[in-house]
């Protein structure tokens, strides 16, 4: 295979990672049916294409992209851990650790929920969902 072959076949992986919609967005008739739900998978898919298509860091809003993530958990009542969180964002773990420490001292995180989880706050999930109803 020619690099221009290896480069094209890579790049329609990436856009087809990005382009798929996320494991965790809810399937037509599941038990998931929120608003929040629905704009924050939005919105989240949106982000991924951005950065995908800016190809470079400066153009991503990871911060925003691990809120995001932590309220879909949220909202679908599922755990979730930092591991899942970094994955989801293509973070780094150091870089996804150093985004929850600020979240965390901003009061919109709680990184020590049952079994070692990320949490959302009050004051992150009434932040997140008025966020998510005015720009959702």
């Amino acid at each position: 295979m020619s690099n221009n072959q290896a480069e094209y076949s890579a790049s329609n992986r990436r856009e087809t990672i990005v382009d798929s919609t996320p494991d965790y967005v809810s399937s037509p008739g599941s038990s998931v049916s929120s608003s929040s739900l629905e704009a924050a998978s939005r919105m989240h898919a949106r982000n991924r294409r951005r950065a995908s298509h800016f190809n470079t860091p400066v153009m991503a809003d990871s911060t925003l992209d691990v809120m995001l993530t932590v309220m879909i958990a949220y909202e679908q009542h599922v755990p979730i851990r930092q591991n899942a969180i970094a994955l989801a964002n293509r973070l780094p773990p150091e870089n996804c650790e150093t985004l929850l420490e600020a979240l965390t001292r901003a009061g919109l995180l709680s990184p020590k929920g049952p079994e070692g989880t990320v949490q959302l706050t009050a004051k992150g999930i009434a932040q997140m969902q008025e966020y998510l109803r005015n720009f959702g």
